[in-house]
């Protein structure tokens, strides 16, 4: 019998998969982060469908596990061709990328001729105007047009990665998870990557040159294992969703005020005790998701939210909330141990009272009545205006 350290190790198994050509889904195709998908998004798998019975007809070359639903949160993503693949720690890294890119190649199409045009500025020269004994001359650029024939394949745009089995439990145990992806992806293949999601998935894939993911839409870092947010992050300019769930941060950097296309940022389940003043620059923003945190005096600046459709503060040991008057579009609130979503024209509004202390973290034990720590957070300055608290009597 094999030692018993050795074999957890063996089972420790790693699930990719791979997304290419256009991509789109849920509010974001490949480029420009909203509107309709393209028809060609639109003929191709989504990723909730790749996998399963629906989906047979698509061809899955080489060995295609069960997905996790936990690889991604938003499974509504398209991609023309959809690539799986899983390895285990301690397999030859040489033979895994070699796999990899021989099931790649059976995937995808034969690459197609493309016409590479480039003005290239090859100095100045003198032009001279006029008769002789009254001319005049100028100087101007000089322009060549430089063309070549080269192969392409569809772009990779979706990458997920994430642990399948095994005994390893929280994620960034094995950074590199023994594959390296300069092995399979060279050169700049992995710049046209939209969406990455590595849960509980090897971090050092990220961490690593964070400048070639300059086209990120999506980012999931859930349950990582992540202490620190690097603050490289700011390079990541067109962002829109973050997920940070389940991990170990205990602040976020002050450079996410400069994701100017930030919609969506959920970092629950962490240990935050504070939160960036700068995240008000974020003013694109329409979910903000903080539950299950350490947050007691946030400072959170609302007054350039207007988008803000969705708050989550569920589960912190607030003792302040800042004014959330500013917010118009709120839709969904959850502050101490209640909980209240309306429909998109406020005509129906729910409400959900937690009274099981575990699920609320003991938030409200002491309290005399169930509703006290919410009464006290939102009967400050006019946030009880806020349409979904005013609308409706609930209590």
């Amino acid at each position: 019998m094999w030692p018993t350290a050795w074999s957890k190790r063996q089972l420790e198994t790693f699930h990719l998969v791979l997304g290419f050509g256009e991509v789109g889904g849920n509010g974001c195709d490949g480029g420009t982060g909203g509107g309709p998908l393209p028809a060609a998004a639109t003929a191709g798998p989504t990723w909730s469908q790749f996998g399963t019975a629906a989906a047979a007809a698509v061809p899955k070359p080489g060995t295609a596990a069960a997905i996790s639903p936990s690889c991604d949160p938003d499974p509504d993503l398209r991609c023309q061709h959809w690539v799986e693949f899983d390895w285990t720690v301690g397999e030859d890294e040489s033979t895994v990328a070699l796999k990899l890119q021989s099931q790649v190649m059976v995937a995808l199409p034969a690459p197609e001729d493309w016409v590479r045009v480039r003005l290239v500025d090859t100095g100045m020269t003198i032009v001279t105007e006029g008769e002789e004994g009254e001319s005049s001359w100028t100087f101007q650029p000089k322009i060549a047009v430089k063309m070549a024939v080269e192969k392409r394949r569809e772009p990779l745009r979706v990458l997920r990665i994430c642990r399948t089995s095994g005994t390893g439990g929280g994620g960034g145990t094995y950074v590199d998870a023994g594959l390296s992806l300069a092995k399979v992806f060279p050169g700049d293949s992995l710049e046209a990557v939209a969406h990455l999601s590595i849960p509980e998935g090897p971090v050092g894939i990220w961490t690593t040159r964070i400048q070639q993911w300059r086209s990120l839409i999506t980012l999931n870092l859930s349950s990582c294992g992540l202490t620190v947010l690097p603050p490289e992050i700011s390079a990541l300019t067109g962002l829109q969703k973050l997920y940070l769930d389940n991990n170990k941060l205990a602040t976020l950097p002050v450079e996410l005020g400069l994701l100017g296309e930030l919609r969506v940022l959920r970092a629950d389940q962490n240990t935050l005790i504070s939160v960036p003043i700068e995240l008000r620059q974020c003013s694109k923003l329409v979910e903000l998701s903080l539950e299950q945190n350490k947050l007691v005096r946030p400072l959170l600046d609302f007054r350039t939210m207007l988008k803000l459709q969705t708050l989550r503060l569920f589960g912190n040991p607030l003792d302040f909330l800042p004014e959330i008057l500013p917010c118009k579009s709120l839709r969904y609130l959850s502050l101490a141990n209640v909980r209240i979503e309306a429909s998109e024209d406020l005509s129906v509004v729910s409400v959900t009272v937690e009274t099981d202390a575990s699920a609320a973290a003991g938030y409200f034990t002491a309290a005399k009545h169930k509703l006290s720590t919410f009464f006290s957070l939102v009967f400050r300055y006019s946030s009880c205006q806020v349409y979904i608290l005013a609308l409706k009597s609930v209590f």
